[in-house]
């Protein structure tokens, strides 16, 4: 079987979709973040888990129950590396080289006993 992956450019309700037609099993559950007000993007990923329910009453819920299950948090690159010019030097007359730091991955591992976990931003 083929994985297939959430893409941003399409909407959460195609992927919904698709639930019904393919096994839950080959789907992986992502969504993306994006909150203006502090500037933080994240994709969210949901390896062994499920979306049941029906609005506010989402929940995640184990597709395989005697599997772990975790909630994968992808984070952007964090920081930017510098090109650093001693002070006693002039500086280049051309731009200074910058690097942007890899991404970062945060992995949380969902508690054996915990059949299903509400489906909100402060829950998750």
């Amino acid at each position: 079987m083929r994985r297939i992956e959430a893409d941003p450019a399409v909407g959460p309700s195609v992927i919904d979709e698709l639930t019904g037609v393919l096994q839950p099993e080959v789907l992986l559950l992502r969504r993306r973040v994006v909150r203006p007000d502090d500037l933080f993007v994240g994709d969210f990923v949901f390896p062994n888990l499920r979306l049941e329910g029906d609005g506010a009453a989402q929940r995640l819920r184990r597709v395989r129950p005697a599997e772990p299950a975790a909630i994968v948090l992808l984070l952007q690159g964090q920081s930017i590396a510098e090109e650093v010019i001693p002070v006693e030097d002039t500086p280049p007359r051309r731009g200074l080289e910058a690097a942007l730091s890899g991404p970062s991955n945060l992995v949380f591992r969902m508690p054996d006993a915990e059949p299903s976990l509400a489906f909100t931003l402060p829950d998750v």
